[in-house]
């Protein structure tokens, strides 16, 4: 009886362990300084266009006591939106399906590049890290009619799962990719 009370008490503490790693991201993140996200538009093709600002050029410092970038947190961040949006069918008000979204990142006004991410590689992104068991709370900026300037409103976005084992292949997956138009 003994050893499988040991085994269970084991099997208890690593599930929550994996919990609270999947819980603390989401939680830390919504401090991570981003000015604007913005949703402006979708071409006949289905590639809409977005933009995610930032306050300073300093991307490239870890975020608090993370071993996690700015940029690393920048890059999930359009991930995780992209996800989240082409999950939801997202055609309000464009009234056709978004199949790629066209980002354009830029630190306190200075363009740094452009990321296209397709759905399919943003739901791949997210089944390959996991998404947390939290949603953060993101203010997206898009029009609520077709001839309507961008509206605020506050989405519930789940976060990728980037803690533990999962920072060093985030960080390497973020070092692979090249954004177009560098500046």
């Amino acid at each position: 009886m003994l050893p499988r009370l040991a085994i269970s008490f084991t099997s208890t503490l690593a599930i929550l362990a994996i919990v609270i790693a999947s819980i603390a991201p989401a939680i830390a993140r919504e401090e991570v300084p981003i000015n604007s996200i913005i949703i402006s538009g979708v071409d006949g093709s289905g590639t809409a266009f977005a933009s995610l600002s930032v306050p300073d050029r300093g991307n490239d410092r870890a975020f608090s006591d993370s071993e996690l970038s700015l940029y690393d947190l920048h890059i999930a961040k359009m991930y995780e939106v992209t996800d989240a949006l082409c999950q939801r069918r997202f055609t309000f008000p464009f009234n056709q399906p978004i199949q790629v979204f066209q980002w354009s990142y830029s630190a306190n006004s200075i363009p740094i590049g452009q990321l296209q991410i397709s759905c399919r590689e943003a739901e791949d992104v997210a089944n390959t890290y996991g998404r947390a068991f939290l949603s953060e709370s993101t203010v997206i900026r898009r029009p609520l009619s077709a001839d309507s300037s961008p509206s605020a409103e506050i989405l519930q976005i789940p976060t990728l799962n980037l803690a533990g084992y999962q920072v060093p292949l985030w960080k390497s997956y973020t070092r692979r990719l090249r954004l177009s138009g560098n500046y």
